[in-house]
């Protein structure tokens, strides 16, 4: 009977152990990383937080942060502003987006001027938790109101009715209007675009590692791209997406 019970609930803890010992090594590991970025060993400190991010996507976004400082530091320039949007997207502050908009101006770096799209997207970011709370609000208010004038068996006004319809349209917008934009990065030094989602295509010539581009589109194992002259097709593995 012990042995049944033994036997029982040793997988449980077995994974018990397991889930504590690898909770263990991922705070030593950025206790390390940190130590690493504090005595500015930049490299180490990189190549740790990038081995952090790899084994926990979902870790603090100060690491995109730091991340983005070691690379700044080593002149990786590429890695320096996706690890920067990847904040930014946690993050979206004036001084965050400045500092991209800087780094893009010194290394001349196309796609991060201040076009109406990357200007309302900032925008989104910026505000939309305030604009989603506001609506909410009047949400809020409008059911109270509807719930007031039933316990009265009053009729509802018709102005109340399309007010409440003009919220959820307003909320639906706000909501979907950004879930198909997205950005990308050129993260490969030797990246070619092509007019078509083939090898064989036509090569229309090499784009700047580090620009960013907007993305239209997917095939395979291509990206259909916008850049600042032209569409283009692009390999999935010459991009990295920001989130």
């Amino acid at each position: 009977m012990k042995r049944s019970f033994f036997y029982k609930f040793l997988p449980v803890f077995l994974l018990f152990f397991s889930q504590t010992t690898d909770i263990q090594a991922q705070k030593s590991s950025f206790f390390f990383a940190d130590s690493l970025f504090s005595e500015q060993q930049w490299p180490g400190a990189l190549i740790e937080y990038q081995r952090q991010l790899r084994l926990k996507p979902e870790t603090h976004p100060i690491v995109h942060l730091k991340i983005a400082h070691a690379a700044e530091k080593l002149g990786l320039w590429s890695e320096c502003v996706y690890h920067l949007h990847q904040y930014y997207a946690f993050h979206p502050t004036d001084e965050v987006y400045d500092k991209l908009l800087q780094i893009a101006e010194e290394q001349k770096l196309p796609g991060y001027g201040r076009d109406d799209l990357n200007f309302l997207y900032t925008l989104y970011l910026e505000y939309y938790l305030w604009v989603i709370s506001a609506l909410l609000a009047f949400a809020f208010y409008l059911v109270w109101v509807f719930w007031q004038k039933k316990k009265q068996q009053q009729r509802v006004p018709l102005a109340y009715q399309a007010l409440f319809f003009s919220y959820l349209v307003v909320l639906f917008v706000l909501t979907n209007t950004f879930s198909w934009l997205r950005f990308g990065i050129v993260k490969s030094p030797d990246a070619i675009l092509r007019a078509g989602p083939s090898a064989g295509s036509e090569a229309l010539g090499p784009i700047r590692q580090g620009q960013k581009v907007n993305i239209v589109g997917a095939r395979d194992i291509w990206y259909h791209i916008e850049t600042e002259q032209q569409f283009a097709y692009i390999k999935k593995t010459d991009l990295w997406l920001i989130k």
